[in-house]
């Protein structure tokens, strides 16, 4: 911290005033219940994903995705909304603990969120692979280097944020005017803030990852309906004859089942990408304009519309991570199913339908055991003891 002569107009200058109405009624109420909502749906989704082996599967991408969700919302709670309740019920302690702890938090938040975003690229280029040839696939191994990737590249491109931000200690000044948050002298150096914030960081994680994800998700469509439009065209019989038709083998059973995830997952994956598009879109914008011309933003309307924009924008944000369960839900069948089957087990107190069938095929199997051991003269003896402890 910094201490700093300042005179008494400046602590005017310093102190904050309280927030208004709209940007209360924006971040505190509904980026607050967006976050609460997100927190318990994506904790429900982490319950469900635990039920599948998605260690090996491409689901790996999207149950990150979820635990990262929860953190930048936890994130987004001890940043913004709390900030606005020191401001509006002059809270020393809050106002205290904010300072301090703000430059760590806001720099996991932008970790996580880049990381996040980047995921979503690297699942979107997953699937727009497979979507070339269906018998390409990726094996787990170039999923965790890529996972490795990803959270390294995050780190780089936003770990700096800890280092731009300044925590500055007026003693003389009253409370709420004492502590303030400025931007280092890191950020005065010309070849940092044009060359990296802009064109390296907010290129790299702004307008690059919105370009490829707008790309892969419309080829991957693309590819999808020509490969079914041609099994189509492979399925219709022949106009000259009509052959039999082979009954349905299980091999034709599995190949479907695989066609039939397949395009769940591509669904589910585009369905997220749009999610992504349509919120980001606001941020997409502040940073064209705040390169373009930032001074025009803070005049107009004495920087309130400014400030509002970027507060829907980080609403829009945060409430893209609440949108995940309903979009799994909608366009995975196997997800929909593990999500029914996580309902029941924690909110109906219905047991795992296959784990009692399992049960039961135990018992039936003891008591058949039982009655030809009596036919035939045998002892319960002979039964082996890991099936009783499975039935117990």
């Amino acid at each position: 911290m910094n201490g700093n002569n300042t005179s008494l107009l400046d602590c005017d200058d310093l102190a904050t005033g309280n927030p208004d109405a709209v940007r209360i009624l924006l971040v505190i109420i509904l980026g607050g219940g967006a976050c609460l909502i997100g927190i318990a749906l994506n904790s429900f989704l982490v319950l469900s994903f635990s039920r599948l082996s998605f260690v090996y599967s491409n689901m790996l991408y999207l149950f990150l995705l979820a635990c990262f969700d929860i953190l930048v919302e936890i994130c987004f709670m001890l940043i913004f909304p709390l900030s606005l309740i020191w401001e509006y019920y002059r809270i020393e302690t809050v106002f205290v603990i904010w300072h301090h702890y703000i430059r760590y938090v806001s720099t996991a938040g932008q970790v996580l969120i880049a990381a996040s975003t980047m995921l979503i690229v690297a699942a979107s280029f997953e699937r727009y692979i497979c979507s070339l040839q269906s018998t390409l696939s990726f094996t787990s191994r170039n999923r965790y280097i890529t996972i490795f990737g990803v959270m390294v590249c995050a780190m780089i491109m936003k770990g700096s944020i800890f280092f731009e931000l300044d925590l500055k200690s007026y003693p003389e000044c009253p409370m709420f005017a004492h502590l303030g948050l400025d931007q280092s002298t890191l950020t005065e150096i010309f070849y940092y803030k044009e060359i990296w914030m802009f064109w390296c960081r907010s290129f790299l994680n702004v307008f690059i990852p919105f370009a490829l994800l707008l790309f892969l998700n419309s080829a991957t469509i693309s590819n999808l309906s020509k490969s079914s439009k041609e099994v189509q065209q492979t399925l219709l019989p022949s106009p000259m004859h009509t052959p039999l038709q082979p009954m349905p083998s299980s091999g034709s059973n599995s190949a479907f089942t695989a066609r039939r995830r397949k395009r769940d997952a591509t669904r589910t994956l585009a369905a997220l990408v749009s999610v992504y598009l349509l919120t980001n879109s606001l941020n997409l914008f502040l940073t064209i304009m705040e390169f373009i011309n930032k001074d025009a933003l803070d005049n107009i309307a004495d920087g309130l519309l400014y400030r509002y924009l970027a507060d829907l924008s980080s609403l829009l944000t945060i409430s893209s991570t609440a949108f995940r369960l309903p979009v799994y839900y909608h366009c995975n069948g196997e997800l929909r199913y593990q999500i029914k089957r996580s309902y029941q087990y924690c909110f109906l107190n219905k047991p795992d339908e296959k784990l009692v069938s399992h049960k039961i095929s135990i018992i039936i199997g003891l008591l058949y055991c039982k009655i030809l051991g009596k036919l035939y003269g045998a002892t319960d003896s002979h039964i082996e003891p890991g099936l009783i402890s499975m039935a117990r």
